[in-house]
């Protein structure tokens, strides 16, 4: 029997919904049972929101446009970015979003028909599937040069409290995602 509206009561993160869903189904609830996740996942929200915000326009606009922010281009978006903040926010969940830095956190954690992607960021509601799986060699190269220049940038910044605007950017770190 159909019904028109759902009752304040339904619970979408119970996977006994998911139980006799077909797939395309059950994975169009998963942003929002991913969101929800994540967020009962992470030590401080608001901590975290702000962090997110400082991450997302960095990796979109800021301060000269590093466009690293399209999974259809094969970078991350979204839940990735999403997930990737959450964890780091885990890893410290006393400090504030000014001073969070950044953390590679990855999960090697998959699906069988993962293994041909080349980088894992596995949601964290069922069904779990990589977030990452556009990620091309081409395309995590760049995410590795911008998250190293990011990193130099934030360091350079602590040390020298300038504003971001001022940072060179150069490449030169020990920073690896191997």
């Amino acid at each position: 029997m159909l019904q028109r509206s759902l009752g304040d009561t339904l619970n979408l993160l119970d996977d006994i919904w998911l139980k006799d869903m077909d797939k395309a189904s059950a994975r169009s609830l998963n942003g929002y049972r991913a969101t929800e996740e994540i967020l009962r996942l992470v030590p401080n929200v608001s901590t975290f929101r702000l962090a997110l915000i400082a991450i997302k326009l960095w990796a979109k606009i800021f301060p000269s446009g590093r466009n690293i922010y399209s999974s259809k281009l094969g970078f991350l978006s979204g839940v990735s970015w999403d997930i990737l903040v959450a964890r780091i926010c885990q890893f410290n969940p006393n400090v504030t979003a000014s001073r969070l830095g950044l953390a590679y956190p990855y999960s090697s954690e998959g699906s069988a028909g993962d293994q041909y992607h080349l980088m894992l960021i596995i949601t964290p509601a069922y069904p779990q599937q990589n977030s990452a799986f556009n990620v091309s060699l081409s395309s995590l190269t760049i995410l590795i040069e911008e998250i190293n220049r990011g990193i130099l940038c934030y360091i350079q910044n602590q040390q020298s409290h300038s504003s971001l605007h001022s940072c060179t950017g150069h490449k030169e770190t020990s920073f690896s995602l191997t």
